[in-house]
């Protein structure tokens, strides 16, 4: 990880927090980097958004949630967020005084949540899709936020980005799968219906057939005169 472009420069406790993520179970890594942003940056809130076509949806949320209103699985207007402005380049990744921003100072958004300080980052994937964003605010201003602090923000990013796309490759293999059982029953069932119709094609088995309703009938009508 010190060998990375993108985490020289980071202190001890941004490297120690990078380490300890290393050591987390697949299935925790956003969790747990939500949390290291929170606790590395000292803000109250951090989260992670997927972008859809008008919305911004938490997909993620670690600290003090209530108190900004927002909930995982919840969403906001993507035309009234940071994340968009912050994407577009119409704010700076870091916002450590809201009052003084004029993009954001006046949004519903601000005012609803109380936010006195942002940071955020997008998510990209590696085919260069933009899946959404992860950020932390806290309810003050934050005069210490650094450039540091965004580019530690970039590193969480990469490695959601790179434990999301596994994830997705994981639901690829399961229907897939799911798609390579249902074709093998169709087959499967197929090649006894071919069976089926080769027997009953076959002249011996018309021939057998035949018998087997000629002794039908004789048994019928022998029993017809027993009667």
């Amino acid at each position: 990880m010190q060998d990375d472009p993108q985490t020289q420069g980071l202190g001890a406790d941004e490297l120690g927090a990078l380490a300890d993520l290393a050591t987390a179970d697949a299935e925790e890594i956003v969790e747990r980097a939500l949390a290291i942003a929170r606790d590395v940056l000292g803000m109250e809130l951090a989260y992670m958004t997927q972008f859809t076509p008008d919305d911004q949806v938490y997909r993620g949320v670690s600290g003090e949630a209530d108190s900004f209103g927002m909930q995982e699985g919840g969403s906001w207007p993507i035309e009234g967020s940071y994340c968009q402005r912050m994407v577009l380049g119409e704010i700076p990744n870091a916002v450590s005084d809201t009052s003084q921003e004029e993009a954001v100072r006046d949004l519903e958004l601000t005012e609803k949540a109380d936010i006195g300080a942002y940071v955020g980052v997008p998510i990209t994937l590696s085919d260069g899709t933009l899946y959404g964003t992860i950020c932390t605010t806290s309810h003050d201003a934050a005069p210490e936020l650094a450039e540091r602090d965004v580019q530690f923000m970039h590193v969480l990013a990469r490695i959601i980005a790179s434990q999301l796309e596994q994830r997705r490759l994981a639901q690829e293999n399961e229907s897939l799968r799911g798609r390579v059982e249902a074709l093998r029953v169709e087959v499967d069932q197929q090649a006894r219906r071919e069976q089926v119709e080769e027997i009953t094609n076959n002249d011996w088995f018309s021939e057998l057939s035949d018998r087997a309703e000629g002794l039908r009938r004789t048994a019928g009508s022998g029993g017809g005169e027993e009667s």
